[in-house]
C-alpha cells in the first residue's frame, strides 16, 4: 500500500515536470501529455497538475523572451513562426492568443516567445494563457 502511494507521487511529480517543459522546450503535442497522464492519473489530477505545471512553463517561457536575448531565443526556435504570431495577434489580442493555446496552430513556445516580445503585459498574458489553457486541457 506504502509503495503504491509513492509510486502514485512519482507519476504526479514528472507529469507536473513534463507539464512545466511542455511550453519551454518539449517538441511533443500538449494533447498527448494531457491524455498521457489522464490514463495515469484520472481526469481530475491531470486538470489540476496539467493546468498548475503548463502555467508555470507559459510563465518562465515568456520571462525568457521578455527578458531574454532575442538572438539566443531565435536561435532555438523558427523565426517565421514569431513573426505570424505578431501577425496574427495584432488585432484583437485577447481572442487571437487564446485561440492560438486552445486550437494548436502553433505550438505554446511560439506563442510566449510572441507575446514576451510584443506587448503584451504578463497579467494580460497570464491571464488568457490560464482560462485558455482550462478550456483545453478540460476538453482533452
Amino acid at each position: 500500500m506504502f509503495s503504491s502511494f509513492l509510486e502514485d507521487i512519482y507519476m504526479e511529480i514528472v507529469f507536473f515536470l513534463l507539464c512545466i517543459l511542455q511550453p519551454i522546450c518539449l517538441p511533443v503535442p500538449e494533447t498527448v501529455t494531457i491524455l498521457g497522464g489522464s490514463v495515469m492519473l484520472g481526469s481530475f489530477k491531470t486538470l489540476v497538475i496539467g493546468m498548475a505545471g503548463t502555467l508555470i512553463g507559459i510563465s518562465v517561457m515568456y520571462g525568457l523572451s521578455k527578458f531574454g536575448s532575442k538572438k539566443l531565443l531565435k536561435k532555438f526556435t523558427k523565426t517565421n513562426g514569431i513573426e505570424r504570431y505578431q501577425e496574427y495577434v495584432q488585432n484583437n489580442t485577447f481572442l487571437i492568443t487564446g485561440l492560438l493555446f486552445i486550437i494548436p496552430v502553433l505550438p505554446d513556445e511560439i506563442i510566449c516567445l510572441g507575446a514576451g516580445f510584443s506587448k503584451i503585459s504578463y497579467k494580460v498574458f497570464i491571464g488568457i494563457a490560464a482560462i485558455s489553457k482550462f478550456i483545453s486541457v478540460s476538453m482533452v
